[in-house]
């Protein structure tokens, strides 16, 4: 149970997480990069045609998407990925370039969405973690991702927990508290087996956390997770 502090914290912002509106991104400053690195691996073209002359990704680009199926796994892992980078990551077409080329690649991600769409939340954060330069942060927007396209059937959802989540989660319950709920410490850190295990419980714990507050407050869980993004720094 989420302690009654964090609840009432919320409540009182009830109003701003229930207008908030779905993230837009520009990607228009890295295209060119993206677009080299992943014509040398074979990825550019079936992004690009689903990308279609678009100058920005957004949350609804990200659903629909998602609601394709399985056949645009792969083209869903590229396009969250550069929706999560958009243009303050000068790093994002490397790592992007990294992960795609990683040894079987495409078994990867398509191993890991489908776990999330049988409900193995946990089991996919760990699969998706096999790519390389793929962290606890972008993998949980892939995880998110796929999720969008059964989030009537996923308990809890799959959420993003990126650093600026984190940082919110220290915000609202304290650095101490939120480590030892989420184990804030092994998502940095893991890459051994145990540790990324720990990470995996911890990410688990988040979204199941996330889900009791977003019914204590009678709100929509994808809007909390949004308001706590964008509003980290005033909580």
């Amino acid at each position: 149970m989420p302690p009654q502090s964090v609840i009432d914290c919320l409540k009182a912002h009830k109003q701003t997480i229930e207008s908030g509106h779905p993230q837009v991104v520009p990607i228009t400053k890295y295209l060119p990069c993206y677009r080299v690195l992943l014509e040398k691996a074979d990825w550019w073209d079936p992004f690009e045609r689903w990308l279609d002359k678009r100058e920005t990704i957004s949350r609804k680009d990200i659903e629909n998407l998602s609601k394709l199926g399985e056949k645009q796994w792969p083209t869903l892992f590229v396009a969250t990925m550069i929706w999560g980078y958009g243009e303050n990551d000068d790093s994002g077409p490397v790592k992007l370039f990294r992960a795609v080329t990683t040894d079987k690649a495409k078994d990867i991600i398509e191993h890991s969405a489908r776990l999330v769409c049988d409900g193995k939340i946990r089991d996919g954060f760990v699969r998706i973690r096999d790519l390389q330069d793929i962290g606890a942060s972008f993998g949980t927007k892939f995880l998110f991702a796929c999720g969008l396209s059964k989030k009537d059937d996923i308990t809890p959802n799959p959420l993003v927990l990126d650093r600026i989540l984190a940082n919110a989660l220290k915000s609202l319950y304290g650095k101490d508290e939120a480590d030892k709920r989420f184990d804030l410490g092994a998502r940095d850190y893991s890459y051994s087996s145990r540790a990324l295990e720990r990470a995996g419980d911890g990410y688990m714990s988040y979204c199941t956390e996330m889900k009791e507050l977003a019914s204590q407050i009678h709100c929509d869980v994808y809007q909390l997770e949004l308001f706590m993004f964008r509003e980290h720094k005033n909580l």
